[in-house]
């Protein structure tokens, strides 16, 4: 990889190859990788004439000519005009007193998806970048929008537990593929032991009221759903900045009351098709049952474990779906069985 950027940068314009050197400085990730050294620079003490005709010249070599950055001798970034404020000064009147000095900037090792969400706060068509105060590039909307596309697919290939690619689909080779897919399928494969465990300590239930059985993958993938629903909320909540580390018990709360109404329509159905099936109204109580508070506690599950991942310092994200459904699964299990042993009188 090396060899064939230096073969690239033996064939570019000196110019370019220098900017191409600078930003090769930095993680492609973070706001000096992503930047653009393209950008309208004045030097301050000139007039607004002056300032117009330096950006009649160089206008049509930068990626964007909205915002012009007065920087000192030193390159240090000093205040910012827009194209509008320098077509309504006076032609004489100094740059200094035109140009805004309340700077908003982003230092060159900010995280991408913190740059995205910093310029969708201010809405700002570009964010200049600095090092120690010197000023080294812009970030573009232009470039916010590529982040914010790769970011929310690197999201859903973690929520999806699909892993992380950063090439597109049909560029990538399929053993590349399934290596980080298998990886976390295997973990919840083990995991499911533990419901295949339960199902086998609660093998007496099951062979006192075989009818037990029918209802198991109803409750199961309901829970599940449920939980994948709140977890899918929470993590784009967490994301887009809606939901912070300091709401967690409001959240919980919150998912806590609208798992017990989900779970109350769904239970009454639940218990319709119980009663169908089979006449025993015990059953019927236990299937009901059993999906209310399924259902509650998926949504609280779904809702909390994404703050906590967060706080951690991981990322939400990887609180997928399949892990949500595969947790729920062995709560259901034992709620269940549980409730089952006590109502229907399981010894």
């Amino acid at each position: 990889e090396e060899e064939m950027v230096a073969r690239f940068l033996a064939i570019m314009e000196k110019e370019e190859a220098r900017d191409a050197r600078e930003l090769l400085k930095y993680d492609p990730s973070t706001a000096g990788g992503r930047m653009t050294t393209d950008f309208a620079r004045v030097q301050e003490g000139i007039n607004v004439e002056e300032t117009l005709d330096n950006l009649r010249k160089t206008a049509k070599d930068l990626e964007m000519v909205y915002y012009v950055y007065v920087l000192d001798k030193d390159n240090k970034l000093v205040g910012v005009v827009s194209l509008k404020d320098l077509i309504l000064a006076e032609p004489k009147e100094r740059i200094n007193k035109a140009m805004h000095t309340k700077l908003i900037t982003i230092p060159v090792d900010m995280d991408q998806e913190t740059v995205a969400k910093e310029i969708a706060k201010y809405d700002f068509m570009a964010l200049p970048v600095v090092d120690n105060g010197k000023m080294k590039g812009i970030i573009t909307v232009d470039d916010v929008i590529d982040v914010i596309r790769e970011e929310n697919t690197e999201d859903m290939y973690k929520f999806g537990a699909a892993g992380q690619h950063r090439e597109n689909y049909m560029s990538m080779k399929p053993s590349f593929i399934a290596k980080h897919r298998v990886i976390y399928l295997t973990i919840f494969v083990l995991m499911d032991f533990f419901s295949g465990m339960i199902l086998k300590s609660y093998s007496f239930a099951l062979n006192s009221v075989v009818a037990l059985a029918f209802f198991i993958p109803l409750l199961m993938d309901t829970g599940g759903n449920a939980g994948t629903q709140a977890a899918s909320v929470m993590v784009r909540g967490l994301a887009t900045g809606e939901v912070g580390i300091k709401d967690v018990w409001k959240v919980v709360r919150k998912e806590f009351i609208i798992g017990i109404m989900i779970g109350v329509v769904l239970g009454i159905i639940a218990l319709i098709r119980a009663l169908i099936l089979q006449k025993n109204p015990w059953l019927t109580a236990t299937v009901g049952l059993t999906m209310i508070i399924t259902v509650t506690i998926a949504t609280c599950l779904g809702s909390f474990l994404p703050i906590i991942f967060k706080r951690l310092g991981f990322d939400p994200a990887l609180i997928s779906g399949p892990l949500i459904t595969t947790i729920v699964d062995i709560t259901c299990l034992v709620v269940y069985f549980e409730i089952a042993i006590h109502l229907l009188g399981i010894v």
